[in-house]
């Protein structure tokens, strides 16, 4: 069974670290956007991990071979690039931060907190899909029903994390560990499951899909901190992303199953569009580069500071892409091909 991929999930990661760069460069008065980003970001990882799987596919997680693919196809997608990236910048820089607690995610310099909760993630999740596996074997319950028990235990779950002391160490203070977030993710993975051949079909139902979709792409420019404080001056500061996690994970969540049902669209086209869908492939290099090369941008506008990091970003990520995890990643393909294993749920 071959890995599945959907051009405009790349999309969608495009118009997120878009979001990033300009929120840590301050342009487009998109400061503080990147905590929305990131509950995309994070809701995208739990939405991923359900969507690849066969109808009912939770079953694959019950092989001991199949958790330990999962875990090496995660290694190579998030290591040696970010091992790359962060070892030269350590011996560039002279840095001071602890090497060995970058390395082992124990305490993550900076924006990379981020990918420290990626990895925990990555870390449970076979545990949770054995879990959802054994409901539905035991208890026959279907993949709506698992949606909703994922959507009502998202903030509980986190809450009771937290209140038992689990965080994380990373951007320099206590991390709690946005489990919520993933789960609401895998709940809109579920959801899509639940009526993966459903198409939005009449030129009325696209053309609203499309007005949804732009609808929510929209709203999380124009929530930001400058313009809700345009609109009412008391929310002047309030940056929605950090405030309101769990609605900017289930508008992204809404988002993604509006974006594939109608996947002959025309906003979906454009998500689809090469340059787009490509810096979404390279998303994620672009995310770990672009807030080492922000000090050292020799401008005083912040769009001419967004446009020089991310064109940096970009070109420096296309080469770790091609030189590094492209061919990495076709060698393991060839490894599951001759080995006669599945991949089908690792993408």
């Amino acid at each position: 069974m071959k890995t599945i991929r959907f051009e405009q999930i790349d999309g969608i990661r495009a118009f997120a670290i878009v979001l990033v760069v300009a929120s840590h460069t301050q342009a487009f008065r998109l400061y503080g956007q990147g905590g929305l980003a990131v509950a995309i970001f994070f809701a995208l990882s739990g939405f991923m991990l359900v969507l690849p799987a066969k109808e009912d596919g939770e079953e694959q997680f019950a092989s001991f071979k199949s958790i330990c693919l999962f875990y090496i196809k995660k290694i190579i997608r998030l290591i040696p690039t970010y091992y790359i990236i962060f070892l030269t910048v350590h011996w560039i820089t002279d840095s001071s931060e602890s090497l060995l607690d970058n390395l082992l995610f124990r305490n993550c310099y900076g924006h990379l907190w981020f990918l420290q909760q990626e990895v925990v993630f990555y870390m449970i999740a076979p545990y949770l899909m054995l879990l959802l596996y054994l409901l539905k074997k035991i208890l026959k319950v279907n993949n709506i029903i698992i949606a909703v028990l994922l959507l009502i235990s998202a903030r509980p779950m986190q809450e009771f994390l937290t209140s038992r002391g689990f965080y994380l160490i990373g951007n320099g203070k206590p991390q709690p560990f946005r489990i919520g977030l993933f789960l609401i993710g895998m709940a809109f993975g579920y959801l899509y499951k639940s009526s993966r051949n459903f198409r939005i079909k009449s030129a009325l139902g696209k053309g609203g899909a499309d007005v949804i979709c732009l609808i929510l792409m929209f709203a999380s420019v124009f929530s930001s901190a400058y313009f809700l404080g345009k609109i009412n001056p008391a929310l002047e500061g309030y940056l929605v992303g950090w405030n309101r996690p769990y609605l900017c994970a289930l508008a992204s969540g809404l988002f993604f199953i509006m974006i594939l049902y109608n996947s002959d669209g025309y906003l979906a086209k454009v998500l689809q569009l090469p340059i787009i869908a490509y810096i979404g492939k390279v998303s994620y290099s672009i995310y770990l580069i672009h807030f080492f090369i922000i000090p050292y941008a020799p401008f005083s506008a912040n769009k001419k500071i967004f446009v020089a990091v991310f064109l940096a970003s970009l070109g420096m990520s296309s080469l770790l892409y091609e030189w590094i995890e492209k061919p990495i990643q076709a060698l393991f393909t060839k490894f599951c091909e001759r080995s006669k294993l599945s991949n089908a749920t690792l993408s």
